[in-house]
């Protein structure tokens, strides 16, 4: 019996020795080990940093008030007008989107203060303005005509005359007419004889609800504003003008820098040398601006 035995024990210490090898081998990595932690925690924060924000990849939100055809909803949705092909024009040189927001403009300048947006179009510099807003070189000139009922007789050819004689005037709540509307509007005298509208619209609706005399529009957008309407018998151009105004755009002091300004006016000045704005202002307006 004990040879039997001590062949049994052989055999067992073998096979327990082979059984260590396998496991040993099962444990040793084909790889290399795997990474520390800090390894691992390195490699994430590279995959998910962005890169730096630059001015070269900027997004400029407009807000706009519709005034065609400087500013408007086309029939299929798409932003159009003067002012907005300008600003995408100036923005794509810039290396920069344009994204749009719509309200009524009195609305508009305070979210330009705030820097919920960044740009308006159409702007009078006027000091009141410059604390909140940079002004851009003036890119086109802007012009208002007295509008009345198509029967109406104009008791003077003169502001001054026209609101010395009671004339009731309509004008837009927010815009900036220049001389002499201005200094009549801070005339105490004059106060009962200005209605503000909201929108460019209004004014007419308050001409023919006999709540005005005439109002001041520009001619472009009383234009456009009687082709959509229809409201081809509702008023007259006088010939009684404001003399053109230079506007410029408006950008906020919150959300656009000062060397963001710098280059937009490059950029400006290089679409007016090449005569770029000019093909905008004739593909709307048929003329020259």
């Amino acid at each position: 019996m004990q040879p039997a035995s001590l062949k049994s024990l052989f055999l067992s210490i073998a096979l327990l020795l082979l059984l260590a090898a396998c496991q040993q081998d099962a444990q040793t990595p084909d790889t290399d080990p795997p990474a520390t932690d800090q390894t691992a925690s390195n490699t994430e924060t590279e995959a998910i940093t962005p890169e730096p924000a630059t001015e070269q990849g900027c997004t400029l939100t407009m807000g706009f008030d519709s005034w065609e055809p400087y500013q408007f909803e086309a029939s299929d949705h798409i932003i159009r007008g003067i002012d907005v092909e300008l600003v995408q024009a100036m923005a794509s040189e810039s290396g920069c989107t344009v994204g749009f927001v719509e309200d009524q403009w009195i609305n508009l300048l305070p979210m330009l203060k705030n820097g919920d947006i960044d740009v308006l179009a159409g702007a009078t510099p006027i000091a009141e303005r410059e604390s909140y807003a940079w002004f851009s070189i003036p890119y086109r000139a802007e012009q208002f005509e007295l509008y009345t009922g198509t029967d109406a007789e104009l008791p003077a050819q003169e502001f001054g005359s026209l609101l010395g004689q009671g004339f009731r005037m309509g004008l837009t709540d927010g815009y900036i007419y220049g001389e002499p509307i201005s200094s009549a509007q801070n005339n105490d005298a004059f106060e009962e004889q200005f209605t503000y509208a909201s929108l460019a619209e209004v004014n007419f609706t308050n001409l023919a609800d006999g709540r005005i005399d005439g109002f001041l529009e520009d001619p472009f957008v009383t234009a456009a504003i009687i082709r959509r309407h229809g409201w081809h018998d509702q008023v007259r151009a006088t010939g009684v003008m404001l003399s053109n105004m230079p506007v410029s755009l408006m950008f906020s002091r919150a959300s656009v820098s000062e060397t963001q300004l710098s280059n937009f006016n490059d950029t400006l000045a290089k679409l007016k040398l090449t005569g770029s704005d000019q093909e905008i202002f004739k593909r709307y307006l048929g003329t020259d601006r």
